[in-house]
């Protein structure tokens, strides 16, 4: 059996310097999105 995890990450939401597209949308919320 194969098993696959699909996680947005860390941060977010106002809670991680950092993590930022170029646009400054925050890494986690760009991930969730997607997943």
């Amino acid at each position: 059996m194969l098993k696959i995890a699909i996680d947005a990450g860390h941060g977010g939401k106002n809670s991680t310097p950092g993590k930022r597209s170029p646009d400054g949308e925050y890494e986690w919320n760009f991930n969730n999105k997607v997943l």
